[in-house]
């Protein structure tokens, strides 16, 4: 018969244990909610909240610097291949009249007409001897 009361006195410890678990509930709770309102404890929690996103912050401006370094590489790159000097260093040239208006016909010009070719360095005045299309 000693079994039954072993369980009994398990029984009572559980008992116990719970209550005592039941009325520190409501200070536990309490304390919590303190620490809550405790402006140094909010303070503390936004201030490290603030530093994990500053040190996130840094290397996502640096990527977005770089892409944008890297567009503008590109760009560059391109403006400059569609730049008349670009095109003269090639070997092309730009005539004009005597009106700085581009020749691009033949047929816009007559004989004995003054134009002006400018090259990659330096440019030269020329007179039309003929032109044909």
């Amino acid at each position: 018969m000693a079994w039954p009361v072993e369980l009994d006195l398990r029984l009572r410890g559980t008992i116990v244990g719970r209550l005592r678990l039941a009325e520190e509930a409501p200070a536990r709770a309490s304390q919590r909610a303190l620490a809550e309102l405790d402006l140094r404890i909010r303070l503390a929690r936004q201030r490290a909240r603030l530093d994990k996103l500053s040190e996130a912050l840094a290397p996502a401006m640096r990527l977005r610097v770089e892409r944008a370094g890297s567009r503008l590489r590109s760009a560059d790159r391109a403006l400059a291949s569609l730049s008349p000097v670009a095109i003269l260093e090639r070997g092309y040239a730009i005539v004009s009249d005597a009106k700085q208006r581009i020749v691009r016909d033949a047929a816009t010009v007559k004989t004995g007409q003054p134009l002006r070719v400018r090259l990659h360095k330096g440019h030269l005045d020329v007179q039309v001897e003929s032109a044909s299309e």
